[in-house]
């Protein structure tokens, strides 16, 4: 006959069983490096595409029931995340997910090579989460960028006058034309800027032998490219 656990035993391996379960509370899902974390850590955009306003949240290094804390900044504009999110974790293969305080994933947004996270395509209500950018809380739209805006150095010197246009290239149908005026700076006419169109978070100018300019969106309405040497403004 096979021994039996004593009443001790068995309080004793309940009481394991019980802590067991509540430090994995405490665990993210997925262990990664402290420099991982850190890299994550800071100010984040969470925005519809269809421009509306979004929710900036701080993620945290310090870790909370569900995986790191979060803090929403100011006003969150989504009902869905505002005064619901509790935490951010580690998802899988580089995904992050939101959850709430039950440990319930509100939210899922996957990782995409060279650009921002989004939720997965085909998702009723599409979100992307880009790195938070001082004063801005939505998409950038193609419909608010048509007309003209003049392109600087990062110095401030102007380089030329671009008209952003309502309508395809010449052949071509997935993005819009743009017109540069007569007399513009050898620094830019080497990139034989010939469209533009919004991808992602970012407003891309597109040269016709493969060279492009990425702007991305400030408060003031202005776009300025990633390295900062060009400005684009009204």
């Amino acid at each position: 006959m096979p021994p039996t656990m004593s009443n001790a035993g068995k309080n004793s391996h309940k009481f394991f069983l019980s802590v067991l379960f509540l430090f994995s509370f405490c665990l993210p899902a997925y262990a990664v490096s402290d420099d991982i974390v850190a890299a994550m850590a800071g100010e984040w955009l969470i925005a519809p595409e269809d421009g509306a306003q979004g929710c900036v949240l701080q993620f945290d290094k310090d870790k909370t029931i569900g995986g790191y804390a979060v803090q929403e900044k100011a006003h969150c504009a989504l009902a869905d995340l505002h005064d619901r999110v509790a935490s951010w974790d580690f998802g899988g293969d580089g995904d992050i997910v939101l959850r709430d305080a039950t440990r319930k994933t509100i939210l899922h947004l996957y990782e995409q090579e060279g650009g921002p996270y989004r939720t997965q395509q085909g998702t009723l209500s599409a979100m992307i989460m880009v790195k938070g950018q001082k004063g801005v809380d939505r998409v950038p739209m193609a419909q608010h960028l048509f007309g003209t805006w003049q392109l600087n150095d990062k110095g401030g010197k102007p380089l030329c006058k671009i008209t952003l246009l309502d309508h395809p290239p010449e052949g071509g149908e997935e993005s819009y034309a743009l017109e540069l005026v007569k007399g513009c700076s050898g620094t830019l006419r080497k990139y034989k800027l010939v469209s533009w169109r919004i991808q992602d978070f970012s407003l891309e100018l597109d040269g016709s032998d493969g060279e492009s300019i990425i702007l991305v969106p400030q408060a003031d309405g202005s776009f300025v490219a990633d390295d900062k040497v060009f400005s684009l403004k009204r």
